[in-house]
Formats: C-alpha cells, sequence, structure tokens
C-alpha cells in the first residue's frame, strides 16, 4: 500500500518524544513492506536527512518556548481568527490548498495524520482519500490539566481555551477518520468516554532503537531529560522542584538536559540544554527520574528508559501506556517516596541492563506491527 504520512516534525532525529514516536510508526510501516511518503516540517535550520522518501514543507520554530516573538504573535492571531488551536495553527504555515495538492501528487491509496494538530488542514481529503488519524494525546485532556494547574489567570484562561478548541478538534477527527490510533488504553478509554469515538485502537508504541547499547562513564547521581518547554512537561519539572529536590542530600548531583532544559531556574541542578546524544547522557547516570504529574499519551522517555534497561523512578502518571512494568522502573507517587526512592537508587545503585531492555521492547515492537498489519488489513 502507498501511504502519506503528514506530521509536525521530519524525524531525522531522536531528540523529542514527537521525533521518536514517528520514528517508531515509519519502521513498523516500512517492515510490513508499505511505500511511505512522508510530510512535515524540519526544525531550522534543517540539515539532516530523513529517514524515508520525504517532502519537506519547510523549517519553522517548533518549541514555543524559543520561537520568535513574531510567529508566536503570528499563530495566536491566526487562532483568533480560523477558530483552531494555537497547537494546530503553528503548523499552519504552507497554505491548506498548496498542502493538499502535495498529498494528491503522491497518488497514495492511505493518509495517515500523525498528530491531530493537523487535521484541519487536510479534512478536505478525506472524501477523496481514506484518512486515519494518530492521536499521540488527549490535547484537550492535557491542556485542561495545565489551565488548572496554571498560576497566572492569563495563563489559565489560553490553556482553558486550547483545551476547548481541541476537544472540537479531536471530536472531529475521531468522528471523521477511517480509524482512530491511541499509543495508551486510558487515552482510547477517554476519547469513547469524553470525546465519543467509539472506534479508537490502541497502537503499543515502541523505541525505536537504532544501536546497540551505549557505554558512558557515569558522571551524575539524577539525571532528567524532556521537551521542558511543553506545560505538562514542565508542570512534572515544577513538582520536581519544589517538593522532590529539597528532600535530597545536597551531595546528590542532578542533570537536566533536552529542550527547554536551559531556561530552568538556577541552583542545585546542571543544565544541559538539548544534547547531542539522549542514550549517552542517560547511561552516564545512576538512575533516572520521570516526575509527570500532568499530560495523556504515553510518556516517551519513560519508554526509552524501559528499552535500555535503565534504572529510573517515575510517578504512576510516567508509566501511563506500559502494559508492562519492567523491573528497571520503580514507581513512587508522593514526593517523599519519590525522593527516598531515588536517593536509594544513588547509594546503592543497580546496573544498567540493556539486554533485559531489548527484551522488552521487542516484545512490544512485535506488538504493534502486528496490530498496525490488522488494522490496514480492515480498510
Amino acid at each position: 500500500m502507498r501511504i502519506a504520512l503528514l506530521t509536525t516534525i521530519v524525524p531525522n532525529t531522536l531528540k523529542t518524544g514527537s521525533e521518536i514516536a514517528t520514528r517508531a510508526i515509519l519502521a513498523a510501516l516500512a517492515e510490513l513492506g508499505h511505500d511511505v511518503v512522508l510530510y512535515g516540517y524540519g526544525r531550522a535550520p534543517f540539515r539532516v536527512t530523513a529517514p524515508v522518501d520525504s517532502v519537506l514543507l519547510g523549517t519553522i520554530p517548533i518549541e514555543t518556548a524559543t520561537a520568535p516573538l513574531a510567529d508566536t504573535v503570528s499563530w495566536a492571531w491566526r487562532s483568533l481568527t480560523s477558530g483552531h488551536p494555537i497547537s494546530s495553527e503553528k503548523y499552519n504555515y504552507l497554505p491548506a490548498h498548496r498542502l493538499r495538492e502535495e498529498i494528491a501528487r503522491s497518488g497514495a491509496d492511505l493518509l495517515i495524520v500523525d498528530h491531530v494538530n493537523l487535521y484541519p488542514f487536510v479534512r478536505e481529503l478525506a472524501g477523496s482519500i481514506p484518512v486515519g488519524v494518530i492521536f499521540h494525546d488527549i490535547q484537550a485532556l492535557s491542556y485542561a490539566m495545565v489551565a488548572k494547574a496554571a498560576r497566572r489567570p492569563w495563563w489559565r484562561a489560553v490553556y482553558a481555551r486550547e483545551a476547548r478548541l481541541n476537544a472540537v478538534l479531536e471530536r472531529q477527527a475521531g468522528a471523521e477518520g477511517r480509524f482512530a490510533w491511541f499509543l495508551s488504553q486510558a487515552d482510547a478509554d477517554r476519547a469513547r468516554r469524553d470525546l465519543g469515538i467509539a472506534h479508537g485502537a490502541v497502537l503499543p508504541l515502541f523505541f525505536p532503537l537504532v544501536s546497540g547499547p551505549v557505554q558512558a562513564d557515569v558522571d551524575d547521581d539524577i539525571g532528567l531529560i524532556g521537551t521542558w518547554s511543553w506545560p505538562p512537561v514542565r508542570e512534572g519539572m515544577t513538582w520536581f522542584l519544589d517538593h522532590v529536590v529539597p528532600r535530597l542530600p545536597p551531595e546528590i548531583g542532578i542533570a537536566v538536559a533536552g529542550a527547554g532544559s536551559e531556561a530552568l531556574p538556577e541552583g542545585r541542578i546542571k543544565r544541559l540544554g538539548l544534547v547531542p546524544d539522549a542514550r549517552a547522557f542517560l547511561a552516564g547516570v545512576r538512575v533516572a527520574a520521570v516526575p509527570t504529574v500532568a499530560g495523556t499519551g504515553i510518556q516517551i522517555k519513560t519508554l526509552e528508559l524501559a528499552a535500555t534497561g535503565t534504572p529510573a523512578v517515575s510517578t504512576r502518571l510516567g508509566v501511563r501506556g506500559l502494559d508492562v512494568v519492567p523491573d528497571s522502573l520503580r514507581v513512587a507517587e508522593t514526593p517523599e517516596d519519590f525522593a527516598a526512592a531515588l536517593v536509594e537508587a544513588v547509594r546503592r545503585p543497580r546496573a544498567h541492563d540493556p539486554e533485559a531492555g531489548l527484551a522488552w521492547n521487542e516484545a512490544r515492537r512485535r506488538a504493534a506491527v502486528t496490530m498496525i498489519a490488522d488494522a490496514l488489513a480492515g480498510l
């Protein structure tokens, strides 16, 4: 089958959760023998080749926290005039009719919209080609969580509006799409209950390992990595800094990597920004921390930790979407338990176990390939 896959970011690196998830989906489609053409934007400057036949729609600022002011103002203005969420309008650079023409030229038998944010711009194609949607999370719920936790009335209003508009968009995409795939059973259940999407299926996402185990010297006690500019992820960091870090002994070192980490408050943490190799960073810590307190979908960083056999401590929400939690992950819910688990992991470190992680990840990969094969066979 010839498939056009429309995504937000061409996954030419594995630096963000979005790119990792898209790479896994592309790998499964390729294993099944499908001919895939990828459409997406690139993070400027775009220098690295994409993993499959790709059409680069343009190079744009991706992370809201580091985007130029002119772009963020433009996103907000377009959202006010179109009624689409800001999280959709930030990818509305190529005119919608041009985007639809590009996809139509591919001669695809199926269009997969990888991120519901993009659905408004290709909705008109649903009458001429089967269109399916992948929900990486339930954005209506994610933004509602952030709105509830926002400390300033202005941001509370902005996030509440995003939640309302995303709920409209997600209901629309779920009702009109030929299929709706979710990355966790919890999201599929919420979509059925709150959005009326009764035909949702769960895609058991795996981590697209592109090399063998990574060896590195241990440089830090505790490591955290993520896209800290994304509001639900930032909420977790706020919880960690305010409630967990004060309970850690002062001699324990904490390193934070990922987009937005350079903007975090100075103090106990070592801020690294984007690192060239996330796996090398994680291999160089005694224990990883996943302080997730908001959000939906699957926690991609937890997926990577499990797939590489990295010792980690996570909140219960951080292991959402994992039907089997590996022994390398310890779940702790309260700040006291979270801090105690980290201290124990630092003082009595467990070895990284890449072989166990590989076996765990391979089981999920096989399940994902089977699920996609069955779903596409039914179209």
